[in-house]
């Protein structure tokens, strides 16, 4: 049986509105293809706008990493920075570490021919001290050959009684401090009073005692209370972290070990150390 030609059978039958029925009504094609057409171009406008959000965010997000990287290698070079100033730091503390323990021995040298009395009651001197300390080593002590630079008194120190410095609470007298011409000197001045041990003025007992340096607190306290006087000593100084965590410093790589960590040991090390084996810590 011949098939039907197609051509023929189109032009044997035109196209015409054909027409849906269902329960409700009837929707013809053409209605169909509207909304079709309708949804469509909905859709392309909803992909366009869709596109150029996804483009907006990627270019937002290049910018973030962009932005990131910048901040990262930012980061990194102040950290190298920061390790390379704790270095200095480093350098900068055993410098005042060296120059604090010379200063400190030229001190100590500077005082070895002064002589430091206690207890001798206030104008007990007159207007001349220096011929009044010739006077008292003479009567008390019965040396005459003595040769002294010079001598004042210093301020007083509170006692035990009065360390709450509530007014009225009498106050030890100043010691006298006397400078002799040689350590000798002074050195035979101090051995004649510790074996003589009581000596008094006006009934107060005279002691005498080494001049000792602002930066030795702990054996001039000793010293000083062995007499009744108390002498408030310095309080601790505290460790290099806690020195740099109150000025506001803090390790590049705190809470991650390494290498500012190792920083700050081989630092509390270093101020630990004796002055000769200083130079060895740092390169």
């Amino acid at each position: 049986m011949p098939k039907p030609n197609l051509k023929e059978r189109g032009k044997q039958q035109p196209h015409e509105d054909t027409t849906l029925e269902d329960p409700g009504g009837s929707i013809s094609l053409s209605d169909i293809m509207n909304e079709i057409k309708i949804f469509r171009t909905e859709t392309t406008e909803n992909f366009e706008t869709a596109k150029k959000d996804i483009k907006g965010i990627k270019e937002e997000i290049g910018q973030l990493n962009l932005r990131v990287g910048t901040a990262e290698e930012r980061i990194a070079e102040t950290e190298s920075r920061d390790i390379e100033l704790t270095k200095v730091l480093i350098q900068v503390l055993r410098k005042q570490k060296l120059l604090e323990e010379k200063c400190q021995d030229l001190e100590s040298r500077s005082r070895r021919k002064n002589l430091r009395i206690y207890s001798v009651p206030e104008k007990s001197e007159g207007n001349n001290m220096v011929k009044f300390i010739y006077k008292f080593l003479n009567k008390r002590l019965g040396i005459t050959e003595v040769r002294i630079e010079r001598a004042h008194r210093a301020a007083p120190l509170v006692t035990d009684g009065g360390a709450d410095r509530r007014p009225g609470t009498p106050k030890r007298p100043g010691s006298i401090v006397v400078r002799f011409q040689s350590y000798v000197e002074k050195q035979r001045v101090l051995q004649a009073a510790w074996t003589k041990k009581d000596i008094r003025i006006k009934d107060s007992r005279i002691f005498f005692d080494e001049d000792f340096s602002a930066q030795d607190p702990p054996t001039a306290a000793e010293g000083l209370r062995e007499f009744g006087i108390t002498m408030e000593s310095s309080p601790k100084e505290p460790d290099l972290e806690a020195t740099l965590q109150a000025a506001g410093w803090e390790s590049p790589r705190r809470g991650r070990g390494g290498r500012a960590d190792e920083l700050t040991s081989s630092l509390n090390t270093l101020l630990c150390l004796p002055t000769t084996q200083v130079d060895t810590v740092v390169t």
